[in-house]
């Protein structure tokens, strides 16, 4: 178990969040998902682009969430973690179902949520010649600070590929 678990995670919102359970207060739940930007760095080849979830069901913060929508920027403090859960997937050569036992799931839970701002615009815009998209945007403001975990904790098992 992580003895330190902290996560910063700056980027908009994909799609508007699925509020689960909505209006039954005390089993609220929501699930969004935002899309961050890491800095680039020597020897790393993975994506540039990377998509969180966020599961939140505190009472806190469920007004803040609810008033989200797709493409606001969002600055998140929260936690990682991690639950285990079977995964299914589809082979797409044979179409074939197959079905991962005791895989896992990560997700953000979050402990402060603030709306900075919104990039909509650029998408309601696309007639004016605007040449950025939202994915600019975090590049060009969010680089450095959109995607932050700090995980101090024991390994307990061989990693699995």
């Amino acid at each position: 178990m992580a003895t330190h678990n902290d996560v910063r995670i700056l980027g908009y919102l994909t799609k508007d969040p699925n509020i689960l359970n909505e209006g039954q207060e005390g089993i609220e739940q929501a699930l969004f998902i935002v899309r961050t930007v890491h800095r680039e760095f020597d020897g790393y080849m993975g994506n540039k682009f990377q998509e969180i979830m966020i599961f939140y069901d505190g009472k806190e913060l469920m007004q803040k969430v609810k008033g989200l929508q797709q493409y606001d920027v969002v600055d998140i403090a929260g936690v990682f973690n991690i639950c285990a859960a079977n995964k299914t997937s589809k082979c797409t050569e044979c179409m074939s179902k197959n079905i991962k036992r005791q895989g896992s799931i990560t997700f953000v839970y979050p402990i402060s949520l603030r709306k900075l701002n919104t990039v909509r615009q650029l998408i309601d815009d696309k007639d004016k010649k605007n040449d950025y998209t939202p994915d600019d945007i975090l590049v060009r403001h969010y680089s450095e600070i959109s995607n932050k975990v700090t995980i101090v904790g024991t390994v307990v098992s061989d990693p699995e590929l």
